[in-house]
């Protein structure tokens, strides 16, 4: 027993499932003070908690083995289900710009991996199960660790002697893991700080850079005021339109006589109409065609009762939220007005 240990048998039985959870507790709280350090710009982040882990597991502060097998493979979906929701929308848009080049490289890095692994694990004489521990922890994935810690266990049986080589298999892949995943962690942060230097890499300009570019691969939005006077046009739903079929353009609002509303699909298109139309440059001049000629009537609602509140959400962005007397209980979203 240690100081650690003592303190805490006090008020919980060592092993329980609270003793395990105030362990780990603990473990998370000082993990994320250490990875919160900077040293020469440099921080582990959140993989400071597996160092205060490693830490906890020399002083002898292990938990119950069943209730961390459950938080590893619970905490291991969670945290791959927030990787699914990060990339997910931009997913496709990458895969499509880039994808050809970008699974080329990721394929390059897996196989050369697998081939360095190989390489040290028959140099090093090591033991064929630490294999998986080592790629894993190499690559800092933990989901390629449970995935070859399963496939350790599908490799024998249910016997009670089967059972138990399973788990020194699967122990053996985790201490490799465990073992090579600082430096997985290390190393790259120092290849990458030796090539800011090497090179010469101006972190802030690049990143202007790349912004820029962002911006020139994504169509800007723009937004034109409308008045119909194409007789063709009349009596035409909204939602049946071809244009708005076709095209990505939404219909903010609609000042029909003296009364600003908003449009719906189901409004009806009549003569004098004048139609905010939000939509890329070259569909809303398409748009503009089709309609009838462009508008300078008031479409910000000043002197009708249309009020106006402005929400200041990032230093670089606004959104205006727009209450409208027919829909008081409704926030109606809208671009900003052109300056």
């Amino acid at each position: 027993m240690n100081y650690f240990d003592n303190v805490l048998s006090v008020w919980i039985v060592n092993g329980s499932v609270p003793w395990t959870m105030a362990v780990l507790s603990m473990a998370v709280v000082i993990g994320l003070g250490i990875g919160a350090v900077r040293i020469y710009g440099i921080r582990l982040g959140v993989s400071g908690v597996l160092f205060a882990a490693l830490a906890f597991g020399q002083l002898g502060l292990n938990g119950k083995p069943e209730v961390l097998e459950f938080l590893r493979d619970f905490a291991l979906i969670i945290f791959v289900y927030a990787i699914g929701l990060q990339v997910g929308p931009g997913l496709i848009d990458s895969l499509r710009k880039e994808g050809l080049r970008l699974n080329l490289l990721s394929l390059a890095v897996i196989i050369l991996g697998a081939v360095m692994t190989w390489g040290f694990v028959h140099a090093g004489r090591l033991p064929r199960n630490s294999t998986s521990g080592l790629y894993a922890g190499a690559f800092t994935t933990t989901p390629g660790l449970a995935a070859g810690q399963d496939m350790l266990q599908s490799r024998y049986g249910t016997t009670n002697d089967e059972l138990q080589k399973a788990k020194d298999a699967k122990d053996l892949a985790g201490l490799a893991y465990t073992v090579t995943y600082p430096f997985g962690i290390v190393g790259p942060i120092l290849v990458i700080a030796l090539l800011r230097k090497v090179f010469s890499v101006n972190v802030a300009a690049e990143k202007k850079e790349l912004d820029e570019r962002r911006l020139q691969s994504r169509p800007q939005l723009d937004f034109i005021d409308l008045e119909v006077t194409s007789p063709d046009q009349v009596g035409i739903m909204l939602k049946d339109h071809p244009i708005l079929k076709s095209k990505q353009i939404t219909f903010s609002r609609l000042r029909r006589a003296d009364k600003l509303v908003v449009p719906t699909g189901d409004t009806v298109i009549q003569f004098h109409d004048i139609y905010r139309a939000i939509g890329v440059k070259t569909d809303l001049a398409d748009l503009a065609i089709q309609l009838g000629s462009i508008s300078h009537a008031d479409m910000e609602g000043n002197g009708t009762a249309l009020m106006r509140s402005e929400l200041v959400f990032a230093p670089e962005s606004r959104l205006r939220v727009e209450v409208w007397p027919a829909v008081r209980d409704r926030s109606i979203p809208a671009f900003p007005a052109a300056p």
